[in-house]
This record gives structure tokens, C-alpha cells and sequence, in this order.
């Protein structure tokens, strides 16, 4: 993603919409023109962690699921977590109460995500994007103050890459676990 100048980095976590507490990176960077972030999820443990959080029910239960009746406990919580991710995180967006002038698709090389405009209490905008790709979550948010454009370079800016570095293109539009 293209920062406005080198960003400070911090080491934080993430909690997840079924609970499960993730390890993340914030970006973040400042100028004249907002304020801007970008956040990273390592998604990679959350299959193990589902099935650990699958096993201790099943002990704690007794296994009560019986048949075709999907009770308590579910082994299938990391597949639809992931696959909501990105509505998870948008949630939190929407959940501040600024008016939302904008929610939408957004798809940065072919990667499918979601957008968020938001007008907040005091005049500023805040310009959020929402992707995930090959087991991380990446959430970005630019806010410019009251009478500013908008973040157009840092909104549109961010690639994915491979574990060679290599940005990676897709053919056809990439989907969490597709």
C-alpha cells in the first residue's frame, strides 16, 4: 500500500466474529492531508484454533450433536468465518455511527473486498477497505479532515503479493476458499 511516508508499525490482535484472537500488524502514517492505517490478520492458525475450540466442546458436551441435528458443536466455524471475515470487519465500521455515505464492493486486482465511506460527527471522512487474500485479512482506512479530497492513491493503492514478493494478478476474481 502506498503511505504517505514510512509508517510506524506495531504488533497487536484481532478478535474474530466466532471469538478466536488472531494476530495482526498496524500500519499506520499521518501528513498534512489525514490520517492512514492499514492492518494485517494472520488468518493461518484459525483452522487449528476452530478445531481446538471444536474438540473442547465436543468433551464438554458429551458430543450432543446425535444425527443429522447440528447442535453445539461444529467442526465447519473456521470455512464461514473466513468466508465472513471482511462482513465482520466491516461491521465494526458501521457500528461507530458515522453516517455511511458508501458501502459497496471493491475489488483491488481481482481480489474481492468491501468499500466504506463514512461522514464522521466532526466533518472528517474516512475511506475503508476491506480484502482478504491467501489467509490474511487486510483493512485499510484513510481519514481526511473536514474540506479535504479524498484519499484517492492510498484507497486504491494496495497490492497483494506473493511469498516471493511478486504482486500477483488473477485471471478470474479471487474468493476465500474457492
Amino acid at each position: 500500500i502506498d503511505f504517505p511516508g514510512v509508517p510506524s508499525i506495531r504488533e497487536t490482535t484481532y478478535t474474530t466474529e466466532y471469538g478466536l484472537t488472531l494476530p495482526a500488524r498496524v500500519y499506520t502514517a499521518e501528513d498534512d492531508f489525514g490520517t492512514y492505517s492499514a492492518i494485517a490478520v494472520d488468518w493461518s492458525e484459525a483452522e487449528a484454533l476452530h478445531e481446538e475450540a471444536y474438540e473442547a466442546c465436543q468433551r464438554e458436551t458429551g458430543d450432543r450433536r446425535g444425527g443429522d441435528n447440528p447442535g453445539l458443536c461444529s467442526s465447519v466455524y473456521w470455512a464461514r468465518e473466513i468466508r465472513g471475515a471482511t462482513l465482520h470487519a466491516a461491521f465494526d465500521f458501521l457500528a461507530r455511527g458515522s453516517e455511511v455515505t458508501h458501502f459497496g464492493s471493491a475489488s483491488n486486482e481481482r481480489v474481492e473486498g468491501i468499500a466504506i465511506q463514512l461522514l464522521n460527527e466532526d466533518g472528517s471522512r474516512s475511506y475503508a477497505s476491506i480484502f482478504w487474500h491467501d489467509y490474511y485479512l487486510y483493512i485499510t482506512e484513510a481519514t481526511t479532515p473536514p474540506g479535504m479530497p479524498p484519499p484517492i492513491l492510498f484507497s486504491t493503492a494496495l497490492s497483494f503479493l506473493d511469498e516471493n514478493g511478486i504482486r500477483v494478478s488473477y485471471d478470474a476474481p479471487y474468493t476465500p476458499l474457492f
